[in-house]
């Protein structure tokens, strides 16, 4: 085998270099020239499946209980209103409220001669369907064959819804004994009302007002029932009404 001149060896060893070099270098510019792979959107969160509750019954509803009241009889409940004298200066005309209760039983002597009547006035600091439910007359009434009636007093006339027994125009029959007297009147012509049989009782301030409407109106007033009530006389003023 002939040898190779030392020229030519040196020739092949910078082929082989160039291209080594060259293959590299192809590689190098391959991984700094090729676009940006893609990165995997990384794989959302598994939400663990819904707890499975086993289902509750409901809590029974309460039952509504039927208090002791003005509507617990079974007779009719009536609402009105009574026009006020007007007060000098005043523009609107007030209305006192008043119920009625009327029985649902018809006794013999009611369809002869008219329902009996009972007025019922209320104490300080309460309205009238409260004496209604408080004293359960209703019931009685419905018991009995009496009607009812249940003025009110305004807030605007007391702030405590007092009667106002102590003042001296209405002990002496004007005032507030005129306006109830002229109430009865009233419900006396819209329903059939035995007045030979008209009684008034009350509470408290309630039962001063139902003395000043006895006192004052005997040919209305046949009898007064009176409970815990002021003496006749002993005030002329809100502040000795409360002494």
């Amino acid at each position: 085998m002939a040898k190779l001149a030392p020229g030519v060896k040196l020739l092949r060893s910078l082929n082989r270099a160039a291209k080594t070099q060259q293959s590299t270098l192809t590689k190098l510019l391959n991984i700094y020239t090729a676009p940006p792979k893609k990165k995997r959107p990384k794989p959302a969160p598994r939400t663990p499946p819904p707890v499975r509750v086993a289902a509750q019954a409901k809590p029974p509803l309460a039952r509504r209980q039927r208090q002791p009241g003005p509507l617990s009889a079974p007779g009719t409940w009536l609402a009105g209103q009574y026009p006020l004298p007007s007060l000098p200066g005043q523009a609107i005309p007030q209305r006192m409220g008043y119920w009625l209760y009327v029985p649902q039983r018809v006794p013999e002597s009611v369809e002869r001669h008219g329902w009996p009547l009972l007025v019922m006035l209320h104490g300080c600091q309460q309205s009238a369907t409260q004496f209604a439910q408080g004293t359960r007359m209703n019931r009685l009434a419905e018991d009995k064959g009496v009607a009812v009636l249940y003025p009110e007093q305004l807030v605007s006339v007391h702030a405590q819804r007092c009667w106002r027994w102590y003042d001296r125009s209405t002990q002496q029959g004007g005032g507030e004994t005129a306006v109830l007297a002229a109430l009865i009147a009233s419900v006396c012509e819209q329903h059939r009302i035995d007045r030979r049989r008209i009684y008034a009782a009350g509470l408290s301030a309630g039962a001063g007002m139902a003395a000043m409407l006895a006192l004052n109106h005997p040919e209305l007033i046949a009898a007064v029932g009176l409970h815990s009530g002021p003496v006749f006389g002993a005030g002329h003023s809100p502040v000795g009404a409360h002494t």
